[in-house]
């Protein structure tokens, strides 16, 4: 059985951000929407296998699992209950990872 899988606020704006590169060259403008079909693709697999993620080493991130779709770290939680998993952030695997959590209010 499929999960649900919703993305945050702040999810849609990290993937507008991927998707419109500052360079809008062509080459960038084709390589970010291969980026986005990769990320969703990632998503897809989440709603088939959503426990397939490894926590993060971080004691402030405990409740939440990571994915990788490099350069990407996807993050998310799981609503057992309700059979959803809850994308909460799409960072840059470059980006300190507790800077970058804490730089904007999460779900």
């Amino acid at each position: 059985m499929l999960w649900r899988v919703e993305l945050a606020p702040s999810t849609l704006s990290e993937l507008k951000a991927i998707e419109a590169p500052p360079c809008q060259e062509r080459d960038n403008a084709e390589y970010a929407q291969s980026l986005i079909e990769k990320l969703f693709a990632r998503f897809d697999s989440l709603a088939q296998l959503p426990h397939r993620g490894t926590r993060p080493r971080l004691q402030e991130l405990r409740h939440y699992l990571q994915v990788l779709e490099k350069p990407y770290r996807i993050l998310y939680r799981i609503d057992e209950e309700n059979r959803v998993v809850f994308i909460v952030a799409i960072l840059h695997q470059t980006q300190d990872l507790l800077s970058a959590w804490r730089s904007q209010k999460r779900s």
